[in-house]
């Protein structure tokens, strides 16, 4: 589901180009956090969007929410517009899940975006592999990038509780019934902050 953020008119100074700047009216930009607007990225920036390590500039963050947008004929310069009440905005619905469903860390196969075995970086070829070699259509790269992962770790996490092998004993889903209780008691205190 894409979200509708404003870009005010506004006079501003550019410490880049030493001077005011203006945008004399304000954009209504719709955006989609997806596997394509991801894609845009890394082919400009050459450098993962998911890797949580790396911290991006005002100036990649603000060249994502390009790669977002969806609505047409949007002016380049509005993209050096955007305050950052509009970026903390767009970085809560980048972090949404978008689902109601979720899945333990611990299920077999949910392991790092939903693929046992795959490299700590993950890019979007990563992604895309996955989505063809589990048979995902093509459409699904516009969905939330998060929905998309979910769908990617359910259908993992339903091939992995169709193999016997792949079965937890009594004592594995209490344990991991009890750290999952744990999470999510942290994460409640943490939101309540």
């Amino acid at each position: 589901m894409p979200i509708t953020v404003v870009i005010p008119a506004e006079d501003r100074w550019d410490n880049k180009l030493k001077k005011f700047v203006t945008l004399d009216k304000e954009y209504e930009l719709t955006l989609e956090h997806s596997l394509l607007s991801i894609s845009k990225w890394e082919q400009k920036w050459h450098k993962p969007f998911l890797d949580e390590h790396t911290n991006k500039s005002y100036e990649e963050t603000c060249d994502y929410i390009r790669c977002m947008t969806i609505t047409q004929h949007i002016p380049p310069e509005v993209y050096h517009h955007i305050p950052d009440a509009v970026i903390n905005e767009v970085d809560a619905y980048i972090h949404d899940p978008a689902t109601a469903t979720w899945i333990s860390n611990n299920s077999k196969g949910a392991k790092s975006g939903g693929m046992a075995g795959h490299s700590s970086v993950l890019t979007n070829e990563i992604v895309y592999y996955w989505m063809i070699e589990l048979g995902i259509p093509e459409a699904y790269q516009k969905w939330h990038f998060n929905h998309l992962m979910t769908l990617i770790q359910v259908i993992n996490v339903k091939r992995g509780e169709s193999d016997p092998k792949n079965k937890m004993s009594r004592s594995e889903v209490l344990a991991q019934q009890a750290r999952i209780n744990k999470e999510r008691r942290a994460a409640m205190k943490a939101r309540k902050k």
